[in-house]
């Protein structure tokens, strides 16, 4: 009797899962079809209004490939400055941790 009982509630817990999960699966596939048609109605859009879909702006290597010495020279300027701000952060966050160990001990 008991067996029996159980294995009716198994079969109804069963199918109230089964069911929730064809739930599950099918408003997943609705979301993602519906993702793919506005991605390519954007993509459609993109081709309209531009020949290309690539950048028409150039990019950061072509912008900064100038070779001349006075180039070369600032981009040396800009990478002393820079390490000289990632030590001094260094020396900093180095003196603030050592003031914290010593109020511990």
């Amino acid at each position: 009797m008991r067996k029996s009982s159980n294995r009716k509630r198994r079969w109804f817990v069963d199918n109230i899962v089964m069911h929730h999960k064809r739930l599950h699966d099918r408003n997943r596939a609705i979301v993602v079809s519906n993702a793919r048609s506005r991605a390519l109605a954007k993509r459609e859009s993109l081709k309209k209004n531009s020949p290309s879909l690539q950048k028409q702006s150039p990019s950061f290597m072509e912008r900064h490939r100038d070779n001349s010495p006075q180039s070369q020279n600032d981009l040396r300027e800009k990478a002393k400055s820079l390490r000289g701000r990632v030590d001094a952060r260094r020396l900093r966050a180095r003196s603030r941790w050592l003031s914290v160990m010593e109020e511990k001990l």
